[in-house]
């Protein structure tokens, strides 16, 4: 498989290449060539490491042997999605629960650890630019193995347990900055492409592809165990944009999902350009999801890229994508933080279930659309819960009237010494001696 920019302007490369390089050479995001097609009705029943192996190998194959890849993805993932019916045809994806920092970014990130133990490039230093959840997942990954790594985040704009999660791991630098996500990622890709970093900085969002493909077998493991493989439609909170986007990729390897549901927050650029087809981010506002405070999502020029687009290094749509394809299976909405209370407190009180807020925000979502798009009334929609609700005890308790029983983690990390460097506003040059310092 040869992965290739968005830009359409650096040579393609392997995979090695592709997870080691951060970006191309041409600003752009790396993407395969193409999408192998997977045989998602033969997968019911199976378990997720072997959906894993199964969607993941394509990616891979004549650099790491299929056994190899196996192995890897039973290392990684001694967890698995929990799917819940709640309701005739509207089912819940569980991807916090029984994960090492109750999220679904463990997903994404612990593959690619495994990437990067198989090639043995442990000696790098890992960068994570964090709305909440990807950076104690990147924490646990490489720092409590023994890989030096940096995590920045809005320390005003996450919860304290996803704080603890960071500031208590070995190996790791925090950094509490008091700019929001937007900002603090820009600076990330300013500075890990400076020549004093060349080959000795790793970046752990999910703009490198290594991350993003391991975010693609939970989307087929939740299709094939619903309604047995048959049409499904998912409901995604959509924040920086890499859940999205590799929901899209595995749609694109034959799952069959006529629509899919991208329900933001108030930070609604997304929504924004699916009904008008222009890009036009706007200043990030805080809101109780606040994973998903994300006004210009990182992955955008990968979803453009794949409908025939392109968009620029200055984050310009240069060549417009088929707007009308994105339409035609590509529903988004934006839910406010009224309407995600309301959706926790009815999912509590009615059904006994207690839903985080970014799982809130797509169970509205896919509410919103089955109202609206009553042609698909008999087909099933997976929402994805994507964090543990004890992860937000405070903004619970305001819902719906205590807060979650902490974890055995959260318990322990409570009670352990936090290591933060307060830096104020994040500029190139702090994050940069940062980084150089050893």
């Amino acid at each position: 498989m040869e992965y290739i920019s968005t830009n359409k302007k650096a040579p393609p490369v392997n995979f090695r290449s592709a997870v080691f390089s951060n970006v191309p050479p041409d600003g752009g995001l790396y993407m395969p060539a193409s999408f192998p097609q997977i045989p998602v009705h033969e997968l019911k029943g199976a378990s997720y490491t072997e959906v894993a192996a199964e969607a993941l190998y394509p990616f891979v194959e004549g650099e790491i042997p299929r056994s190899e890849l196996e192995a890897m993805a039973k290392r990684a993932y001694p967890f698995a999605p929990v799917i819940v019916k709640i309701d005739e045809g509207l089912y819940m994806m569980d991807l916090g629960a029984g994960t090492l920092t109750d999220s679904f970014k463990d997903y994404g990130v612990r593959m690619q650890a495994e990437f990067v133990r198989y090639y043995g490039n442990e000696d790098l230093t890992i960068l994570s630019i964090t709305s909440g959840d990807t950076g104690p997942a990147v924490a646990k990954a490489f720092g409590g193995n023994g890989i030096r790594t940096v995590v920045v985040f809005d320390e005003r704009n996450i919860s304290d347990v996803q704080r603890r999660q960071m500031t208590t791991v070995p190996n790791v630098v925090a950094i509490g900055a008091k700019n929001d996500f937007s900002h603090l990622y820009s600076v990330g890709k300013e500075v890990e492409n400076h020549p004093s970093l060349k080959g000795k900085l790793l970046s752990a969002n999910s703009r490198n592809i290594g991350r993003l493909l391991g975010q693609i077998p939970y989307h087929i493991y939740g299709h094939s165990n619903v309604e047995g493989g048959k049409r499904v439609i998912l409901s995604i909170p959509f924040g920086n944009g890499g859940n999205f986007v590799s929901a899209e990729m595995a749609r694109r390897m034959g799952l069959r999902i006529p629509m899919l549901i991208a329900a933001t927050n108030a930070n609604d650029v997304f929504r924004r350009f699916v009904e008008t087809g222009r890009y036009e981010p706007r200043p990030t506002i805080p809101t109780i999801s606040s994973a998903m405070d994300v006004s210009d999502p990182g992955n955008m020029p990968r979803f453009v890229y794949m409908h025939g687009g392109t968009m620029d290094v200055n984050r310009n749509i240069s060549h417009p994508p088929d707007m009308h394809g994105i339409r035609a299976v590509t529903h988004a909405v934006s839910i406010t933080d009224a309407q995600t209370i309301e959706t926790i407190r009815r999912a509590y009180r009615q059904r006994g279930i207690l839903i985080d807020p970014h799982g809130g925000v797509a169970l509205a979502g896919a509410e919103q659309f089955r109202r609206v798009n009553p042609e698909h009334a008999s087909t099933p929609i997976i929402f994805e819960e994507t964090a543990t609700p004890s992860k937000f005890p405070q903004t619970m308790e305001k819902i719906v009237g205590f807060a979650p029983e902490p974890t055995e983690s959260m318990q322990r990390e409570a009670l352990m010494k936090e290591n933060i460097i307060h830096v104020g506003e994040l500029t190139p040059k702090k994050l940069l001696e940062v980084l150089q310092a050893r």
